[in-house]
């Protein structure tokens, strides 16, 4: 099964085994979800959301400060 991620404009193709979870696949991509908002069709989706194959995620970096 296979995702896509869109980072910073970058996509990337991410193998998955069906049943796997949006913190699976930032994990496999190596993005810390503490520093991350995921959408899916314009909406944002937690963590634990099952992802389907073929599924592009877009992965926005948060920014905080004051």
């Amino acid at each position: 099964m296979e995702v896509t991620i869109v980072v910073s404009g970058e996509e990337k193709d991410i193998n998955l085994v069906k049943g796997e979870t949006v913190s699976d696949v930032l994990k496999k991509a190596e993005i810390n979800p503490e520093t991350v908002i995921v959408k899916k069709n314009k909406t944002i989706i937690p963590d634990d959301e099952e992802v389907k194959d073929g599924d592009t995620l877009y992965v926005l970096k948060v920014v905080s400060g004051g």
